[in-house]
């Protein structure tokens, strides 16, 4: 009979899934409460992947709160970590980075339909408040994969060769995935109000940026 042995395993078209825990997050989380609500009684939401829910304007970055530029240094820190991770090779110093974020709050029912955040690099969530569900999966965030799902491959159960991975928030926990990962949010079954603040993570080259300066200036 004869022998064999495993040469290799690749992994073709991986999606990396990045989890971040913020240490002390309850000061943190305390503050973005109480500045998420406040601006939520002073300004009208907008309409997204949001059903039921308040989606604030995508600027929530360039406000003075400082919760929110705490946060947004967070973000770009966990970027950075994670593009490392998986580019080792990229020059980070000859781009700027640019993060937009929002806040949603979802009352008890509301959710976020299936979406994606297409022209950016990374996209993620950052969980304020979690409340108790009524049920094992309500507020949880999946993630969705559109490819063919062949029932026998299924059957054997690996997440490698499934079509959705669905996650628990908990309060402090920030995730970091590609942005063409599409997803969604279950409705929210608690009675308290679910505060998240998702973002968008592109970087621009400076030399591009420094070249649009000349052309203005000439």
């Amino acid at each position: 009979m004869s022998t064999f042995s495993l040469q290799k395993r690749q992994d073709l078209f991986p999606t990396p899934l990045f989890y971040f825990k913020v240490e002390n997050f309850k000061e943190l989380n305390e503050q973005l409460v109480r500045d998420s609500l406040a601006l939520k009684a002073s300004a009208k939401g907008i309409k997204r992947s949001n059903q039921h829910g308040w989606h604030s304007g995508t600027t929530l970055f360039e406000l003075k709160e400082e919760s929110f530029q705490s946060l947004c240094k967070i973000i770009v820190q966990s970027a950075a970590m994670a593009t490392k991770q998986i580019a080792p090779k990229f020059e980070s110093a000859k781009f700027l980075t640019k993060c937009s974020g929002w806040i949603n709050i979802n009352s008890k029912g509301a959710y976020n339909v299936p979406h994606e955040h297409p022209g950016y690099c990374w996209s993620g969530s950052y969980y304020v408040k979690v409340p108790e569900s009524k049920t094992e999966r309500g507020g949880f965030i999946e993630f969705l994969d559109f490819k063919p799902v062949i029932p026998s491959i299924e059957m054997i159960g690996s997440p490698l060769l499934g079509d959705k991975y669905r996650i628990k928030p908990e309060e402090g926990l920030l995730l970091l995935f590609p942005s063409h990962l599409k997803h969604w949010v279950y409705p929210n079954e608690g009675e308290q109000e679910r505060i998240s603040i998702a973002f968008n993570i592109r970087y621009e080259s400076k030399l591009v940026k420094a070249v649009s300066l000349t052309k203005k200036i000439v």
